[in-house]
């Protein structure tokens, strides 16, 4: 027979299709899990031991599963409300729910992928460790990218820190890698508007004239409008080395002043993949 429950992280109850449970001085274990929560179907083991530093232990797997999806899913670990009518009024830290501050658990989370209507990561893996209202997903890969995401759910809405590396993406006819430490905060559509992100990158083969580039970056939102600035930028083409700097102008395109020992150039281009950039020399 099927097992439904409803535990407190979770927005909806979570229906098991079939499991094997086994007791055991006084812990619990639910192999063979098949179920779902929500929009979001997973297989995967849980174990109870009580007298564990981290009682709860589980390994969960998903297909495909939506970001907006997963995030509804996860509301009430999430955000927490207060006051007249559910208006939160309250500054800084929470008092964390019961259930949340004395909620110690590690696992390991798979997905096929985690996807939104702008952008899918696919073969997402992480390690995690709950520890009341701080959460440390470690060793996350997903495709070309790995870094760890630290979350804190001791807010009125959940912070999440993260670092990582993008490797080898295909960029321009050639390959970038970029290393991040960011910074998000919120719930919902505006989450990624509160990003605060700063790192390097190195490309190679750009454009077929550019073999090398590596640089560092500053990225912001302001007024909500995205703010990119580059610098300490070290250009190599076939016939020159530059030095220099950029950023996005207001309409998005990028744009990157350099200087080499005997002239002067100019880049500017989309920052989409497939575009090219544009080589300007100043007129003599």
């Amino acid at each position: 027979s099927k097992i439904e429950f409803a535990p407190p992280a979770l927005a909806d109850i979570v229906l098991l299709d079939s499991a094997q449970c086994h007791l055991e001085n006084g812990g619990i274990t639910v192999s063979k899990m098949h179920g779902h929560t929500g929009e979001i179907a997973f297989t995967g083991d849980y174990h109870y031991e009580p007298e564990g530093i981290h009682p709860h232990r589980f390994r969960i797997a998903a297909g495909p599963v939506n970001a907006t999806s997963l995030e509804a899913a996860m509301l009430p670990t999430l955000r927490r409300r207060s006051g007249v009518l559910g208006v939160d009024l309250s500054f800084g830290k929470q008092n964390l729910p019961e259930w949340l501050a004395n909620w110690y658990a590690d696992g390991q989370l798979q997905m096929a992928s985690l996807q939104s209507d702008e952008w899918q990561l696919t073969n997402v893996k992480a390690k995690m460790q709950w520890d009341a209202g701080r959460i440390a997903l470690t060793d996350v890969t997903a495709g070309n990218i790995a870094g760890r995401v630290n979350i804190d759910l001791r807010g009125r809405e959940p912070v999440y820190e993260i670092t990582g590396r993008l490797k080898n993406q295909e960029w321009k006819g050639g390959h970038i890698t970029v290393d991040t430490a960011a910074t998000v905060s919120g719930i919902g559509a505006n989450l990624l508007k509160t990003m605060e992100a700063t790192g390097g990158f190195s490309a190679s083969a750009i454009d077929d004239n550019l073999d090398h580039v590596t640089g560092k970056y500053d990225f912001a939102w302001r007024a909500r409008i995205p703010r990119l600035s580059l610098t300490a930028i070290h250009l190599q083409s076939a016939a020159e080395t530059y030095t220099g700097k950029g950023g996005l102008e207001r309409d998005g395109t990028l744009s990157i002043q350099l200087s080499s020992a005997t002239k002067q150039a100019r880049l500017t281009g989309p920052l989409t993949p497939e575009a090219p950039l544009r080589w300007t020399l100043p007129s003599q």
